[in-house]
């Protein structure tokens, strides 16, 4: 891997990470593409790190008077709802840690290859279309329970298949439960700072286990990382002023072209 790919590849994982388009579907398609060879584990452990710095950098007051709140013990309104929010937010990220955990390995065994992301994307956009068509959005993110937050994180769970975005997932199980699409988006983005943790510490144990380090240069590292947190922050603020006042079918539309495109290259060439 040299710089250019590094770049290359930072950028797609920070745009990615964060749009309703599926990270890990594009890490399989653009390096399948361009020719690039598979990326070193240590790679992906640094790309993770950095959309992991960018969504917490993003959300730092969020997730500070969460856990302010929690230390105050306070009974104030405010400190209630971030509590709860907090709560929220580890209810729906356990069904993707325990599926990922268990199956992570047997599905990217599977379904890690282009034709799989490509179809996986087509799905994608169909779900975020038909989403669009019929969910009612009236309900602001304070007003999600237990159960409604295990809905969401039973979806987030799906983004263990390559081209099923994370994001995506999350935002029309959000918009599904009544959520408005501004508050499933925040919702989805304060829920993957346990996931992208997650994720980044698993590859970065796998990479020690492996000796990675010795696989690729400090330069390559630095390039991929800072392009993936520079991406990444630049994403979260602009995908959080598009849903303010835009559906997501563009979105929509991209993953089905880019996923017909890549199955019908597969099939027939």
């Amino acid at each position: 891997m040299d710089i250019l790919q590094a770049l290359i590849l930072g950028i797609v994982q920070g745009l990615t990470e964060f749009l309703p388009v599926s990270s890990s579907g594009h890490l399989v398609i653009v390096p399948y593409v361009l020719g690039f060879p598979n990326a070193p584990v240590i790679f992906d452990a640094m790309v993770h790190v950095a959309t992991l710095f960018a969504v917490v950098l993003f959300f730092r007051k969020d997730l500070f008077d969460m856990a302010r709140s929690f230390v105050s013990g306070s009974s104030s309104k405010e400190d209630v709802l971030n509590r709860k929010l907090g709560i929220m937010i580890v209810i729906a990220t356990v069904p993707a840690a325990v599926i990922g955990f268990l199956f992570e390995d047997e599905f990217a065994a599977f379904f890690s290859d282009p034709l799989s992301a490509g179809f996986f994307l087509i799905v994608t956009g169909v779900v975020l279309i038909a989403t669009e068509r019929i969910a009612k959005d009236s309900m602001e993110i304070e007003r999600l329970d237990a159960k409604k937050s295990v809905f969401v994180g039973l979806a987030q769970a799906l983004a263990i298949l390559p081209g099923i975005s994370r994001s995506g997932s999350t935002i029309v199980a959000g918009m599904l439960l009544g959520l408005t699409r501004e508050s499933a988006t925040r919702f989805s983005f304060l829920i993957s700072v346990p996931i992208i943790a997650g994720a980044g510490a698993f590859a970065m144990k796998k990479a020690f286990v492996d000796s990675a380090w010795e696989q690729v240069s400090l330069q390559v590292l630095l390039a991929g990382t800072l392009s993936a947190f520079i991406v990444g922050f630049v994403s979260i603020g602009f995908f959080l002023g598009f849903v303010k006042k835009h559906p997501l079918n563009v979105f929509a539309y991209y993953c089905f072209i880019v996923g017909v495109a890549v199955v019908s290259g597969n099939l027939f060439w």
